[in-house]
């Protein structure tokens, strides 16, 4: 045969370029910065033709994830395994290629899942220092991209897959409860969804689900009732959120059980908080205690916190400081910020451990430096007492200050008392009067009855004894323990100024009570799971780099932020607030359409306006809803300057949504609606149309760095329609999760 096959060949010598030949192994090395790293994996993943196999900490979503989403929807067979990290994490690119239709696993095995490979097509392969990131481009980092390298290729594949089988599938509907922070080691799935390939999409808009979805729930299913520990957690969650399977909260116990009598931790966590809060089971603290416990031990922080207030509290176990303590020093060592608070308090009154107000006073500052507010105005408060470390008056406001600008009230009145009594400041009677009244516009009983305290004695503003006698009211229909002497001062003016007097005071509260009822219009209130809390808002884009402008109660406590704009769903976190005017930035990465800001002193009385917004996603849909409408106000609630009044109707969902001005201009953002009920209850009329928004004026203080950045002003009136289709693209839904309520 190998002679004929040579004759063959010397006779016709044409035919031998047509002869296969094995291709040479290429290695491409890339550098960075400015070395192409970013380009190289691009172009890669931009001419893959049958597979791509993803092993990452994690992945920017612009441009690698979105990069991955683009040849998914090519037709070609995209996986992903991210660090267990990217499970909860605000950034995480993992809701985004979930929600895409990306297969997407979290490694739940190891400490950390540092790989960064990629395999595609079964023939290449990228690896190296380079971590599929935006901010990697401007490090000194390195890849090599091997070309026509089956066996290299197949050896990474291999690897691959031996970490999918210990990883647990992501989808969207897996966040309702957050999974411990250390997902137990012996949490296996084998080759879990190994033959769903592609086919994880997450639920629509609308809660639906498709046959895509069916089949997952099968695979999921099927692969529980082998007894896969990972697939029972998957199905428990499915049932208890309904996700895929219709909700059951007794059937999601059941699988829970199943999963954690194998050592699930996320399972063991998720039980004690079903017998916690009697959801799907009877109530039980010693049945709570017991898997809270379970979890603790492997690592779960969050119980760690909770099996420890148990026992501080003798709920289900027995009452023991020195095990509550315990506790929370295993969750301290892991950084945790609420496990600072919860043991600085133990060293703060001796419990447990001995006394040590120093002690305390650095675990304080340990939680207020992770971003605790509490512990904020702890230390600042510690400041002040000299208690744990030297009194200082400029470091104690410095603290009180950050803790006032996250919305804490009670930082809001000791920074009015300094500045009322000079502590560290100048004496300022307005400035310790508009710090009060902040906390008290928040119905803070104790704000109330230091402003009624400074129109009495005229500090800061006009001395009005009736005004003061009406905040005294209101300060003291509330059993509020920081109010013991306020009794006192609202007899004494009482009877001071008589009781024609007292009568107007009386109804002046009910003014000022009615007025503190404009209240925040509702964010989309979704009940996702039991004890979770979600909810939505809109937002409008400022920036063409991802920058958007919301109301600060829209992202307030959210766990997570999805932002859903015309060119798809994009994680997002808040990167500055002022509390004070409800307002926040948050960011994504991408390239979007940005709507400009104008200034606030132009605009007049009965000038037309209109918002965009999504309120009321479940009942009205995704869709962005347009209202139109005028200045009915220049001021808003009880005249307050920073806001104007509109008549364009508002409601839950509109919140954080932009105001424009004829122009297409964002002239305000949308923070408020008079409450209909209790203004009825004052008034005995129903408010129609009375929204409020704050100015752009007490906007643009939040936009300094970015100010030579901002898209430039229009200066055209237009018809609403044309202006509509000018900046709608620019109004973005926001999707919050909320932290699971512990119930303690």
């Amino acid at each position: 045969m190998r002679k004929s096959l040579f004759l063959l060949m010397a006779l016709l010598p044409g035919l031998l370029p047509l002869l296969a030949q094995p291709e040479l192994q290429e290695i491409h090395p890339y550098f960075s910065p400015n070395g192409g790293c970013t380009a190289a994996v691009l172009n890669a993943l931009g001419a893959a033709k049958q597979s791509v196999l993803v092993e990452s900490y994690t992945l920017s979503t612009n441009p690698f994830a979105q990069a991955l989403v683009d040849a998914k929807k090519r037709g070609v067979d995209v996986q992903v395994i991210l660090d267990k990290s990217q499970k909860t994490n605000q950034l995480s690119p993992a809701p985004y290629l979930a929600n895409e239709g990306v297969p997407t696993y979290i490694d739940t095995a190891h400490r950390l899942s540092a790989n960064k490979i990629m395999v595609i097509d079964g023939n290449e392969v990228i690896s190296g220092s380079f971590s599929f990131t935006k901010s990697a481009e401007s490090n000194a980092e390195s890849l090599m991209i091997i070309n026509h390298a089956p066996q290299l290729a197949q050896n990474f594949t291999a690897n691959w897959k031996a970490h999918l089988s210990h990883s647990e599938i992501f989808s969207s509907g897996q966040s309702a409860i957050p999974s411990a922070q250390t997902p137990s080691t012996n949490s296996t799935n084998g080759n879990l969804f190994a033959d769903l390939l592609g086919d994880n999409t997450a639920t629509n808009s609308q809660g639906k689900t498709n046959s895509t979805n069916n089949v997952f729930a099968k695979i999921v299913e099927e692969e529980a009732k082998k007894g896969d520990p990972a697939a029972q957690f998957n199905l428990g969650l499915d049932f208890l959120n309904g996700t895929f399977q219709k909700k059951d909260p007794q059937e999601a116990f059941k699988w829970f059980l199943k999963s954690a009598e194998q050592g699930n931790v996320s399972a063991e966590h998720n039980l004690g908080w079903m017998f916690d809060n009697g959801v799907g089971v009877e109530k039980n603290s010693a049945e709570a205690a017991k898997w809270y416990e379970k979890a603790a031990n492997q690592g779960d922080a969050q119980a760690q916190n909770i099996i420890g207030q148990m026992y501080s509290e003798g709920d289900g176990v027995e009452k023991s400081d020195a095990r509550a303590a315990k506790w929370y020093k295993k969750a301290v060592d892991q950084g945790d910020a609420q496990g600072a608070v919860n043991l600085g308090f133990l060293y703060f009154n001796g419990t447990g451990v001995p006394q040590s107000h120093k002690e305390a006073f650095q675990l304080f500052q340990k939680a207020s430096d992770g971003g605790n507010v509490l512990a904020t105005q702890l230390v600042g408060t510690m400041y002040v007492n000299g208690q744990g470390v030297k009194k200082n008056y400029t470091l104690a406001n410095k603290y009180l200050k950050k803790a006032a600008d996250q919305g804490d009230c009670n930082s809001m009145i000791m920074l009015g008392d300094d500045f009322r009594m000079g502590l560290g400041v100048p004496v300022n009677y307005k400035t310790a009067y508009n710090w009060y009244m902040k906390a008290a516009m928040q119905g803070d009983s104790a704000g109330q009855g230091k402003v009624g305290m400074m129109y009495d004695m005229g500090y800061g503003v006009i001395k009005d004894q009736i005004e003061a006698l009406a905040w005294y009211y209101l300060a003291c229909r509330n059993n509020d323990q920081r109010l013991d002497g306020m009794l006192n001062y609202r007899d004494t003016q009482e009877a001071k100024l008589g009781s024609a007097a007292a009568l107007a005071a009386q109804q002046r509260s009910k003014e000022i009570e009615a007025s503190l009822q404009a209240k925040p219009v509702a964010p989309n209130q979704r009940s996702q799971s039991a004890g979770i809390v979600g909810c939505s808002g809109s937002g409008v884009v400022i920036l063409p780099d991802g920058l958007i402008l919301t109301a600060n109660h829209v992202v307030a406590g959210a766990n997570q932020i999805m932002v859903q704009t015309p060119s798809g769903k994009f994680p997002a976190k808040v990167v500055h607030v002022d509390a004070s005017n409800d307002l926040a930035l948050i960011k994504c990465e991408g390239n979007f359409k940005a709507s400009p800001i104008a200034p606030s002193k132009d605009v007049q009385l009965g000038q037309s306006v209109f918002t965009i917004g999504f309120p009321n996603i479940d009942l009205q849909g995704y869709s962005p809803k347009l209202t139109k409408g005028e200045i009915s106000s220049m001021n808003g609630v009880q005249d307050d300057p920073r806001e104007w009044q509109i008549s364009a109707p508002v409601q839950p969902g509109n919140s954080g949504g932009p105001l424009f001005d004829d122009k297409g201009n964002v002239i305000g953002i949308v923070l408020a609606k008079l409450n209909a009920v209790k203004t009825v209850k004052y008034t005995g009329d129903v408010p129609e149309n009375v929204g409020y928004a704050i100015k752009s004026s007490y906007i643009f203080p939040l936009l300094d760095q970015f100010a030579s950045s901002l898209p430039a002003q229009n200066n055209k009136s237009a018809q609403t329609v044309d202006l509509v289709h000018k900046v709608a693209d620019s109004v973005v839904l926001i999707l919050c999760s909320g932290s699971q309520p512990t119930g303690r």
